[in-house]
Parts: C-alpha cells; structure tokens; sequence
C-alpha cells in the first residue's frame, strides 16, 4: 500500500558547490536511480545574507545567476521527474517560477516574509512548508492565505529537524499530530 503513495525527492540543495556541470549531474544521477523529484536550492547571497556577514563571499561564489538556472533548466527533461526548489526571497522565486518548476518549498525563516507570501499567491505549483522551526502562529499567518486561494491541495508541510545532529528526544516528532490537527 504504501509503494503506491511513495513519493522519493532528492536532496540536491547546493551539493553542486556552485557548479553548473555538477548540478546537471546530479539530477541525472537523481533520476537514473529512481527519485521521482528532484529539490535543488535557489538563492543568491544577498538573499541569505548581509554584504558584511562572513559567508557571504562564499554564497556568492555558490549560487547560479539566472542564466545559469535558465540553462541547467533547458538541459534537464523536466518531464521525467518532478524539479522543486527551496526559494529564499523574492528573486529565487522569479527564477522558480520563470523556469515553470512543478514546485518551491518556503523555509520556515521567511514564514513572516509577507512580500514573499503575496508572489507565492500566484505561483501555479505545489508549495513546501517548512515547519520545523516555525510557530503555530508563523504557520497560520503564512498558511490561511495561502488556503483562502484555493491551494490546499498544492500545500506540503514539512516538519524537519533544526540542528545536525539531532538525538530522537530533541526532534519533536508529535509535532507532527499538532500540526495535522492544525491544518487536517
């Protein structure tokens, strides 16, 4: 029963380390060993950071300029497997959507970014919350919206853990039945 509603994405994030190539590479890797989506991260420096803060060179150096994603994107078949994003302000979002991606997760840091919530209104996709470490209120502002436009069957909530590693009893995992009884 459950082989029927499995659904394996995998992680690529920045596992590319700012390469094109291996970007590609990864997603054919994804795909020929059976994932049925694929989750990259797009994001540029400033999104993430301050100019002053001590990453921010070394996210700048990482992250693709839209002409890279526009060719990383035109080289995949996007229609053999799923292609998601994890989406951090409002330029990562432009390129998601302008690359018709099937769909974006919100990390639970922009739950209160309301500029971000009005675009993400119109996006035509299915949209990953991230709700590990977030609030009951942060996921209500940011969700009942999102519902009131007729997306819930594009919504996913995610609950992850916050810290690397973390031991069983730190996870929190019930708050997977809260947050079920929240919004199910």
């Amino acid at each position: 029963m459950l082989e029927n509603n499995l659904v394996v994405i995998a992680e690529i994030a920045n596992a590319h380390q700012g390469s094109v190539r291996e970007a590609i590479s990864l997603y054919e890797s994804s795909k020929n060993s059976g994932a049925n989506a694929v989750k990259f991260q797009i994001y540029t420096a400033h999104e993430l950071l301050v100019k002053s803060h001590s990453r921010f060179e070394h996210f700048e150096k990482q992250s693709f300029s839209e002409k890279d994603w526009r060719y990383i994107f035109s080289e995949i078949n996007k229609d053999e497997i799923e292609i998601y994003a994890d989406v951090f302000g409002l330029d990562s979002l432009n390129v998601a959507t302008q690359n018709k991606l099937d769909g974006i997760k919100v990390h639970s840091s922009d739950l209160g970014n309301m500029h971000l919530l009005e675009e993400i209104k119109k996006y035509k996709g299915k949209i990953f919350i991230s709700a590990g470490g977030s609030t009951a209120p942060e996921l209500v502002t940011f969700i009942n919206p999102l519902l009131e436009t007729g997306k819930a069957k594009e919504l996913v909530l995610m609950h992850g853990f916050q810290t690397y590693p973390t031991p069983i009893d730190e996870a929190n995992l019930n708050k997977i039945f809260f947050l079920k009884k929240l919004f199910g």
